[in-house]
């Protein structure tokens, strides 16, 4: 199969040193790269930002020539409707018509590294909690836990909110906080994987990585292609989040198999030699389940351009008008 990288940045920067990795080190034969995507089987779309309504991606014709073969590749957390292809947040409601499938974190992993101890740290380090949740407020949903109270003293959960930013700058705290993340992970029977800003969570790969069961809780999130999820994840629906302990209680007994389930289905589908087989993976599901030709959707990129534009805009505004009334607040005083 013929392979073709086109990059939506000016300035160069994008996942194709990354997926030219991933296709160098896969264990699937039979791949090669060229330049012109008329002659590509497969055009992988990249560098796309979510800044200006996903200008950058309304700016490329290479996919609008040929929509059909050209798919979207993005770890970002606001999914863009324009092009099918393979998000990591990608989501249900996106998702519509079969168009988009979810994948891992590996340019994550490679450009904002959070460096994991051995997975015998993990495998031998005793279980102090019941589960464990380290993050930030990011969404609503992580508002609601962190309010929560949990009828045991086996779980910890901590509000990192103003201390760790993970995807800024280092600061001198970064590497003691991260030995406490990993720490915690280690003593945890499960790990809490709620949706921060977009559908899905590093962390659920982490925890996998790591042979720590995952507690999915995200109703938008689409799962990624190839794991079977529900053999080692808990789904928890997000209504259901003053339930965890009561449901997690329940799974107690199943906490080592569904760690090493985790573990394998990690290796088998997001490692360094596995991932290009999960992305290719993701898109052949997408080949044969789409129930619209992605023409039409090259077609009306202008209709949904207005509706990228306005669910942009119900995210900002409220932000816009908090900082404005905080403004004025600090004005007056």
């Amino acid at each position: 199969m013929r392979v073709c990288f086109v990059n939506c940045r000016q300035d160069g920067v994008d996942e194709t040193p990354l997926l030219r990795n991933m296709l160098t080190r896969s264990r699937n034969p039979g791949f090669i790269e060229v330049a012109d995507p008329a002659a590509a089987d497969l055009i992988l779309i990249t560098g796309i930002l979510e800044k200006n309504t996903f200008a950058s991606l309304r700016a490329n014709r290479i996919w609008q020539q040929y929509p059909e073969k050209s798919f979207g590749y993005s770890e970002v957390d606001n999914v863009p409707s324009f092009l099918h292809g393979v998000y990591a947040s990608a989501s249900r409601f996106k998702g519509l018509f079969n168009r988009m499938q979810s994948g891992g974190y590996p340019g994550h992993r490679a450009w904002r590294p959070n460096s994991m101890p051995p997975a015998t740290f993990f495998h031998e380090t005793p279980k102090l909690y019941l589960f464990s949740f380290i993050g930030r407020k990011s969404h609503s949903l992580r508002k609601r836990l962190f309010r929560a109270t949990w009828p045991g003293k086996d779980v910890f959960v901590a509000d990192r909110t103003g201390e760790y930013e993970h995807f800024k700058n280092p600061d001198q705290n970064r590497e003691k906080l991260q030995a406490v993340y990993w720490k915690v992970m280690a003593q945890s029977k499960f790990v809490l994987c709620p949706r921060g800003a977009g559908a899905s969570s590093i962390r659920t790969f982490e925890s996998m990585q790591a042979g720590v069961a995952p507690v999915i809780i995200s109703d938008a999130w689409l799962p990624a292609a190839g794991p079977v999820w529900k053999e080692f994840a808990i789904f928890v629906p997000e209504r259901k989040i003053h339930q965890l302990y009561d449901i997690l209680k329940s799974h107690e007994s199943e906490w080592m198999e569904r760690g090493k389930m985790a573990e394998a289905a990690y290796h088998q589908w997001f490692t360094e030699g596995a991932a290009w087989g999960q992305l290719l993976a993701a898109i052949q599901t997408i080949r044969t389940s789409q129930t619209l030709p992605e023409k039409w959707f090259v077609r009306g990129r202008r209709l949904i351009y207005v509706a990228e534009l306005i669910h942009e805009w119900r995210h900002k505004l409220p932000v816009r008008i908090k900082k404005k009334l905080l403004w004025l607040k600090t004005r007056k005083t």
